[in-house]
């Protein structure tokens, strides 16, 4: 039996996947929450085997999430279900861990097939978003964006760093220390060859990054 935990803050995407799931014999829905403090309790108090995770949840970004799953709950593969088909959505979701990634828009067609690819540990994604990745990839493997090269951690200081907030107010909002803060305003310098505050804010601007 798979066991699925669904997070989403959205009440007729739930009870549209809660619907799909019942209809299935070998799977059962063992918990369900509507934001990433749920999701987390959630997790600690049930056994899951496939994670359905709405990458914009109103109290923590998605791919936080993810990565924080993948640090304490190993054996869960999450599928990630979104409202973006961009690539770098896409990209950004597996290389934070995802199993699988669906549009919200193909949900019903897609999400049995992903539930069990994903649950016997391969990844899945829709073939019109794979199709459109590899064309991504073929155009832009020489020319990767330079904020492409950071953690996800790295990604959102880089934002904050950006929209001029200071060391210590990024420390606070994240929860990690001064000198913490300043390693990865480092690596983000050195990853995208950027000297200063001022740079980073244009790159930021130009990429429309924030």
């Amino acid at each position: 039996m798979i066991k699925i935990v669904i997070v989403d803050d959205h009440p007729l995407i739930m009870e549209g996947l809660e619907k799909i799931i019942a209809r299935q014999t070998d799977m059962s829905l063992v918990g369900k929450g509507k934001n990433a403090a749920e999701c987390l309790k959630l997790l600690k108090r049930v056994e899951c085997n496939v994670l359905i995770l709405d990458i914009s949840l109103p109290d923590m970004n998605g791919f936080e999430v993810l990565e924080e799953i993948n640090k304490t709950h190993m054996g869960i593969k999450v599928l990630i279900l979104s409202m973006h088909s961009e690539n770098v959505f896409v990209i950004r979701a597996f290389e934070s861990g995802a199993y699988g990634y669906i549009n919200k828009e193909s949900v019903t067609d897609e999400l049995i097939t992903a539930i069990r690819i994903v649950y016997s540990g391969k990844k899945y994604i829709t073939p019109a978003v794979a199709q459109q990745l590899a064309q991504y990839i073929n155009k832009n493997q020489s020319e990767k964006p330079l904020h492409e090269t950071l953690s996800e951690r790295e990604y959102k200081v880089m934002l904050m760093l950006a929209s001029g907030m200071l060391l210590k107010e990024i420390g606070f909002e994240l929860g990690i220390s001064l000198k913490t803060v300043a390693s990865h305003k480092d690596k983000i310098r050195t990853k995208m060859n950027i000297k200063t505050n001022a740079e980073l804010t244009r790159y930021a601007v130009i990429n429309k990054l924030i």
